[in-house]
């Protein structure tokens, strides 16, 4: 049987979420159109619909693999201990165990899993359930290979800098199956990257301005056409 992992605290996470863009998808808004002059294509513009869609039935489904909630569940904790015990210093754990939405103005947020007591570290725990996803991710040696191979974590942890207003990002990978300890755990630190932020102010505005229009347009859209 499929366990149920919306408890009353991801019920609550959820529901802090709707409507808003969220840093672990915010990458979807850079994505431009085929044509020159379009800011956002297609995958953009679903984003924006189904984020128009929360704020009009109130409601945010989750798409959530099983096994690999699972896994994260059952290894999370392990990972942030590991990332503690490399950077020496404890901070706060959120993620699974403690899930907190911070919001970004009226339609944006963020959740990290883990920022350090002085908030000026932060991180998001990977617990790859394919083992050959840590792979990919130990084979990466730089803040600038991260850019490239894992954008979508890069996007998510610049916009958590900027929400938290963290100095520095600690991207982490765990997989314990690893036979050697010191494969175990992969530690990448960004720091604030200017040029990704203006786009990320330039395209949240534009995001937001069409997320407003829709939902204003259909509210007071007649019933027949």
């Amino acid at each position: 049987m499929e366990k149920n992992y919306f408890n009353q605290d991801t019920i609550e996470w959820l529901a802090q979420r709707c409507g808003r863009f969220t840093a672990s998808e915010i990458h979807k808004l850079f994505v431009g159109g085929r044509k020159k002059d379009e800011l956002f294509g297609q995958g953009a513009m679903t984003y924006i619909r189904t984020k128009a869609a929360e704020l009009l039935t109130m409601e945010v489904k989750e798409e959530v693999n099983f096994k690999q909630a699972e896994w994260g569940k059952a290894n999370e904790t392990d990972g942030v201990r590991a990332l503690e015990e490399h950077l020496g210093f404890t901070g706060i754990h959120y993620g699974i165990v403690n899930p907190e939405f911070f919001n970004y103005g009226d339609f944006a947020g963020g959740s990290p899993d883990w920022e350090s007591l002085d908030q000026l570290d932060g991180a998001d725990i990977k617990c790859p359930y394919d083992s050959g996803e840590h792979v990919k991710n130990l084979m990466i040696l730089s803040a600038d290979e991260l850019q490239t191979e894992r954008w979508e974590y890069y996007c998510q942890g610049q916009m958590n800098m900027r929400i938290r207003g963290w100095q520095k990002f600690h991207f982490v990978s765990y997989d314990p199956r690893m036979i050697e300890p010191s494969l175990r755990l992969k530690v990448i630190t960004i720091y604030p990257d200017g040029e990704w932020l203006e786009e990320f102010d330039f395209r949240l505005k534009e995001a937001t301005r069409l997320l407003k229009s829709i939902v204003g347009s259909l509210q007071t859209q007649p019933v027949t056409a």
